[in-house]
């Protein structure tokens, strides 16, 4: 019998982000479908994870525990790191170091490493390009995604490793069954109306800006209850940061609006699992967001939806997607209700989506050749891949 191969997986996963956690099971998902019964280690914020409880083959380690992780990755097959947006410094450069970190021991430990559809970026430090020039040329396959990512990464001169744009894990997490939507609708959201009247979706979070962003949601919401009779939903990505910022927009508007709570929000950390939380953003006709994972959840479901650009990444899936987008710093009121208003009641074409659910699919594939031995030059023909440098 074939010894089982054994990943190990890190990135941003245990802080009860549900566009990371989004990101994690959708990489689980793929592993499981493209390798026979993989062992699959993710470094978490705990050494256990009720959202991944369910899937048999795989466990957590402290990801701040340099001695175990050495020795998990000792017998290991293949190093994943990603996907999201890993290697950036608008969190500090500690965010930086750490991941590379974990890079530089997979690296001396002579593992494969796989950059795992990652967002590169934004980067300010001249400390962080140079970790990034250094470390990065040395792994065996990086696959970024956008083109934008790709893009920085040649800047930086990482031009050893073959660097392919795929795309957001995420794009193709299996969506679950309409009756179990329906239940959690009935069970969370017990005022949800199937009416003529439209369900927006609404996801903020903090951020920095001069303008004033919080009280431009609230009137906008406002203005489409007096205008459209319209259905107001907030939605917290991450119970920690956001729901502060939901309970302030509800708390400045006039109108109603129902700030969707999961179902252990006591807890502060865990919520909705991402494939819950993207069922409720389906059942909505309009998605109007600040974080990047609710435009991707809604991207399936066929939903029109504007990002509110707070980190390039936004605006860059939005362009993507075929979607509209507005700048944190200079959006409007009258941006949010031309939105909904050119949108309403319109079926959204997102012929791009095939595309990038294939292109989502694609990293997983590479992983199993990587874990086959194949080289990242037979990768790339066998693919039928176009390194990123030799885009025109």
């Amino acid at each position: 019998m074939d010894k089982r191969k054994k990943i190990i997986i890190s990135g941003y996963y245990g802080f009860g982000n549900l566009g990371d956690e989004a990101i994690l099971i959708s990489i689980i998902d793929r592993l499981n479908a493209e390798v026979e019964n993989p062992e699959i280690v993710v470094l978490y914020t705990k050494a256990e994870s009720e959202q991944l409880k369910a899937y048999k083959n795989v466990r957590c380690v402290y990801r701040m525990n340099p001695i175990s992780i050495f020795f998990e990755m000792l017998n290991a097959d293949l190093v994943i790191s990603g996907g999201g947006g890993l290697l950036q410094d608008s969190t500090g450069f500690t965010t930086v170091l750490y991941y590379l970190g974990i890079v530089k021991m997979a690296l001396f430990l002579k593992k494969k490493v796989l950059f795992y559809a990652q967002g590169i970026g934004p980067l300010n430090l001249d400390k962080s390009k140079k970790l990034i020039t250094n470390t990065v040329n040395k792994v065996n396959f990086i696959t970024v995604r956008d083109n934008d990512s790709a893009e920085l990464l040649k800047s930086l001169k990482i031009d050893k490793a073959p660097v392919v744009v795929t795309a957001d894990p995420v794009i193709s997490m299996e969506k679950l069954p309409q009756n179990e939507i329906d239940e959690l609708v009935k069970k969370y959201i017990p005022n949800f109306k199937k009416n003529n009247n439209p369900n927006i979706g609404i996801s903020a979070r903090p951020w920095k800006s001069d303008n004033n962003y919080i009280e431009i949601l609230a009137k906008s919401c406002d203005e489409l209850i007096k205008k459209y009779n319209a259905n107001i939903y907030i939605i917290p990505f991450q119970i920690q940061q956001d729901l502060a910022i939901c309970k302030e927009i509800k708390e400045k508007m006039e109108g109603e609006a129902e700030i969707i709570m999961p179902p252990n929000s006591e807890d502060s950390i865990f919520q909705f699992s991402p494939k819950e939380i993207a069922g409720i953003i389906g059942q909505m006709d309009l998605i109007i967001a600040m974080r990047l994972h609710a435009l991707i959840f809604s991207f399936p479901f066929k939903i029109p939806s504007a990002g509110i650009v707070y980190d390039p990444k936004v605006g860059i899936f939005a362009k993507q997607a075929g979607m509209e987008s507005f700048n944190l710093d200079s959006f409007k009121k009258e941006d949010v209700i031309g939105f909904v208003g050119n949108n309403l009641n319109k079926n959204y074409s997102n012929d791009s989506f095939d595309k990038l659910y294939n292109q989502s699919i694609l990293t997983g594939k590479i992983a199993s050749d990587m874990l086959s031995n194949i080289s990242a030059e037979e990768i790339i023909k066998k693919r039928g891949l176009i390194l990123y440098d030799r885009i025109s």
